[in-house]
């Protein structure tokens, strides 16, 4: 995936609709370059400020450590008490006809388009109990006992739906589907914009709905291996409202489980999380996490991706996390860490090629760890913090494509970059550097976006950037060049906006003057 995120906090930034991180390559709307920020045209999805991202009241209860009146378990169905909004069986419930995920495998005794099996040697009381004894394996049973939690409301789920009974020795299976619903519930699943329980609520295209008699295999955004172990949860963008249950990471074969731009998931990362050894892929960014990043984090060696962007995280990103062999993908950025250096833990066998760490109180010089990352890196993302001294390493670069330095305290004169012939965005704006632009930027024959705005550079605009014949923004104001704007650059056809401060700067193609 790609972050290429440019300047996201600022106002009038165009936001896709994609879920996806991929930069977007169309023209923005407005061709006018003013004074603004926002003039900065957008490449993401992901917005730092999200229209009506308030705290609203939960819908959901928050787990009750106090004990009910009633704690023991009876041979009757009721022993925990029902919750009366609960119907697996509607009238008129329509079932789509094209479940997806369809793992094939051939150790059950059922496909993932069929109900679980119905245990019928089970008296209510001993299915109840060996059920009871096999959720105990991940919730605690107070939790299971407490009518105002979501394992609560899970398991009473599990137990009272006839269409929903399912083996209980089949305990693969029973954790799967105990788990899920828990996750429902903590999330206000009623509520979700896409396959919630009731046909009424939301409308579902791809899969069955969450909580159906189906496989959980088959329900939307579950993906499953060929021995129907749950592996990938993909619930992005899907108005999850409510916390993220401690028991989604006792899944021992989840590999993927993106959570992201729900805008309302609250409360920590459950410091559990470490137990999900199996996990390559985890995204919850643009949500209102809170507290700090586990450690346990760095127990998951074989994590390839890790998106944590637009939360209110606390503390400081855990140094194991960039020692992780695998770790290709890291966005931590738009978060409330304290102020603190970037990791100087990078090592030699880093595979990160992409790392946004925007807006997160770092300070200070890049550290030297970060040679490491010449040789794969492709997107960085600095922009918004303080950090300050040359950025000369970067001209040891092979492969960027996105550098983001949007205002920090950076200084000197700019290195050649030259080795980075794929590059297509920088951003150098609102820094202290000084000295000449050098002449041999115009090798980045890729570039589209281009900003020397708001520095302190001297001497004439290189007639080399003429060649850069696919820019469509290109900014000097704020600086204190002289001469004329190149007539090799008024030429470029792809060109947008084009700023100088007319003042010091000849320029009669210019759209803006400052």
């Amino acid at each position: 995936p790609s972050i290429t995120k440019v300047h996201t906090s600022q106002p009038g930034r165009q936001v896709t609709s994609s879920p996806t991180k991929a930069p977007s390559t169309s023209s923005p709307n407005n061709s006018s370059f003013t004074n603004s920020p926002s003039a900065i045209p957008s490449i993401t999805n992901v917005q730092s400020s999200q229209p009506g991202r308030q705290v609203t009241s939960s819908p959901t209860k928050a787990p009750s450590t106090s004990s009910p009146n009633n704690n023991s378990f009876t041979n009757s169905p009721s022993a925990i008490p029902s919750i009366t909004n609960v119907q697996t069986s509607q009238p008129g419930r329509q079932v789509t006809s094209s479940p997806t995920n369809n793992p094939s495998g051939d150790q059950k005794s059922f496909g993932p388009s069929m109900a679980p099996t119905l245990c019928d040697d089970q008296t209510i009381f001993s299915r109840e109990q060996i059920l009871l004894n096999i959720v105990n394996e991940v919730s605690k049973d107070e939790d299971l006992r407490n009518n105002e939690t979501h394992q609560y409301h899970a398991f009473n789920w599990l137990i009272h739906s006839k269409t929903l009974s399912l083996c209980p020795f089949d305990e693969i299976e029973v954790l799967q589907r105990y788990t899920l619903a828990v996750l429902y519930f903590a999330t206000n699943g009623d509520e979700w914009t896409n396959c919630a329980r009731y046909p009424s609520n939301t409308s579902c295209q791809n899969g069955e709905r969450f909580l159906s008699e189906k496989n959980v295999c088959d329900w939307n955004g579950i993906n499953c291996d060929d021995n129907i172990n749950l592996n990938e949860i993909k619930l992005r963008e899907n108005n999850l409202n409510g916390t993220i249950p401690n028991e989604l990471f006792s899944l021992s074969s989840l590999k993927e489980l993106n959570l992201g731009a729900s805008y309302y998931l609250r409360g920590t990362i459950p410091s559990n999380i470490g137990k999900a050894l199996k996990l390559e892929k985890l995204d919850l960014d643009n949500n209102m996490l809170t507290g700090t990043i586990p450690n346990s984090i760095s127990n998951l060696k074989h994590l390839r991706e890790l998106d944590l962007d637009f939360n209110y995280l606390t503390g400081t990103l855990p140094r194991e996390i960039t020692k992780l062999p695998h770790l290709r993908f890291l966005a931590a950025g738009d978060n409330s860490f304290s102020p603190s250096s970037l990791p100087n833990s990078i090592n030699n066998g880093s595979k990160l090629y992409t790392l946004a760490l925007q807006e997160s109180n770092y300070e200070g010089n890049i550290p030297e760890s970060f040679t490491h990352l010449r040789k794969r890196m492709v997107e960085l993302d600095l922009s918004l913090n303080r950090l300050s001294g040359t950025i000369d390493i970067f001209d040891n670069y092979n492969h960027l494509r996105y550098l983001n330095l949007y205002r920090n305290n950076f200084t000197g004169s700019l290195p050649s970059l030259t080795r980075n012939i794929g590059m297509e965005y920088l951003f150098l704006d609102e820094n202290k550097f000084s000295g000449s632009i050098p002449s041999d930027i115009g090798n980045l024959v890729h570039t589209k976006y281009l900003y020397f705005s708001n520095n302190t550079f001297t001497g004439s605009i290189p007639t080399e950037l003429g060649q850069l014949t696919n820019l469509k923004y290109l900014t000097f104001h704020g600086n204190q060049l002289s001469g004329s704007m190149p007539e090799e650059i008024c030429q470029i056809e792809s060109l947008k906006a084009l700023t100088a401060d007319c003042g010091l700067v000849s320029c009669s193609c210019c759209t803006m003057c400052f």
